[in-house]
Parts: C-alpha cells; structure tokens; sequence
C-alpha cells in the first residue's frame, strides 16, 4: 500500500522543544546576577540564528525589561544543556526528563489547544509537561511552480517515476534533472525519516527495528535522483543546496523548511 510521502506531521524526534532546565532560578533563589541574567541556547540550525536573537530579545524587553538574555553557543546533538532556558530536538525529551535536567511545568502549558497531539507527547510525562514545541522539521519537497508533473507527486515512488535518476554526474545538476538532497552524513536519519513518511506513523527510535524493505528502496531511489556527487558534498553549510536549488539547478530540492529562507534569499 502507498503511503503519502510529504506529510504535514513527522516524529516529534525532529520537533524542537523550548523548555527551562532543572538550574533555572526560581522566585527568591539564586543571587542578584542570576536573577537579571537569563541564559537561552537556541537551536543552532537554523538559516539565521542571529535574526532569532534579534526577534527573542526585543520581544522579551517589553516583558521583562529588567532581566538581561545572554545567548549561549551551544549544539543539543552534541552535548547536554548548559543554560537556562534552551531549544532543543524532542528526540533528548525522554532522556533528559529521566536525568532530571528538565523543570517541570505542569499539568498543562499555556494555549494547550493550540498544539497537536502528537507535538507534546515527548515533553509530557506522567501527567507533567516539560516543554512546549517551538517548530517542526519535516521532508519538504520544493520544486519550480511550472512543473506539474512533480506537482502531482504524492510518494517516493511517484516522484521518482516523474523524475528518474540523475541525468549527469555533475555536482551541480541542469534544471531540468535530479533531485538535490543533503546525503553528507546522518544516513541514518535519511532512512528514519523515509521510514515514518511510508507508514504515515511516528516511530520511536528504539522501536525502529529491522530495516524495511520498502523504506529502503525509497531512500535508494532518493539517492538516485541526487547523484553522489551532489549528496556527499559537505562544506559545512547546511544550507548550500537550497542556495543551488535557488540559483536554478535542479528540478527539485528535498530538505527541511528552513531551508524556504535560503531559497527566498538567494533565487
């Protein structure tokens, strides 16, 4: 059976959640510097991390004009939060609740009805919420308006049928051929995410389980339409593949959405 491909909803394992950590000083606590210093680790990939910095402390002056941000560099893929308040992926929600780093918010967050579901169920946990979802990262298909025939795709299998594999094996494809993906590193999660768009459901990391032949094919077929060239290039810029896609190569990029601020930017 087909599943949809470009689904709305994904694992809230790519959702990122804002939450307060265990250290965050609480009314009468902590000294007089703590009290007028807010510690905040954004989530870093992201286009322009700087303009978040620039919204969030703005906005933040007119609520509390006394208490001074102060952003942290910090990477949640790589090391366990150091700050008071950060931004990080819902896949660490289970391990940093159990590890005590998270502070509890509890029974209920404000504008509960406003979020899905499925977006705060790994930040709840025994009957406490220990963060609120801040964005959502899903497979995005992007591609030229003109092309109706991509269009129409709605799986894996369709959109390679419209597209096929790579015509050359140029780093930079023509207009009219591939796909333009990011297989730089994290294979892994290239196939995680295929996985929950085929079954339409989210999958727990611990629950993956054997490889699924279907899944498997797709990520195939995906690498296919890419070429290697394209998908093992890494300069270090998450975004150097929208800036291509933008620029008039390709026939369509597959990323997340943040990568729609590089398209605007650069096309």
């Amino acid at each position: 059976m087909r599943q949809r491909l470009f689904r709305i909803i994904l694992s809230l394992a790519f959702s990122m959640m804002t939450v307060v950590t265990g250290m965050a000083s609480e009314p009468g606590q902590g000294t007089e510097i703590d009290k007028k210093v807010l510690t905040v680790g954004l989530f870093r990939y992201v286009p322009d991390i700087k303009a978040f910095e620039t919204a969030l402390t703005a906005q933040w002056k007119n609520i509390e004009p006394d208490v001074t941000l102060r952003f942290v560099d910090w990477d949640c893929y790589f090391e366990e939060p150091k700050s008071d308040v950060f931004v990080f992926d819902g896949l660490y929600a289970p391990q940093y609740i159990e590890k005590g780093l998270l502070y509890p918010l509890g029974e209920t967050i404000p504008a509960r009805s406003a979020y899905p579901d499925w977006t705060l169920e790994q930040g709840y946990s025994r009957g406490t919420y220990y963060g609120i979802p801040q964005m959502v990262c899903m497979d995005t298909l992007f591609y030229h308006k003109e092309d109706h025939a991509v269009s129409r795709v709605q799986t894996m299998q369709q959109l390679y049928e419209a597209i096929g594999p790579r015509k050359t094996q140029a780093l930079l494809p023509g207009r009219d051929e591939g796909v333009i993906a990011d297989f730089s590193l994290n294979n892994e999660m290239k196939y995680y995410n295929i996985l929950q768009d085929h079954t339409g459901k989210v999958v727990p990391v611990q629950a993956m389980g054997d490889v699924q032949a279907d899944a498997m094919q797709y990520l195939k077929e995906l690498y296919a339409m890419t070429g290697t060239a394209t998908g093992r290039y890494d300069d270090g810029n998450e975004f150097t593949r929208a800036e291509w896609f933008a620029q008039g190569h390709g026939r369509a990029l597959y990323a997340y959405p943040e990568a729609m601020s590089a398209i605007v930017r650069f096309g």
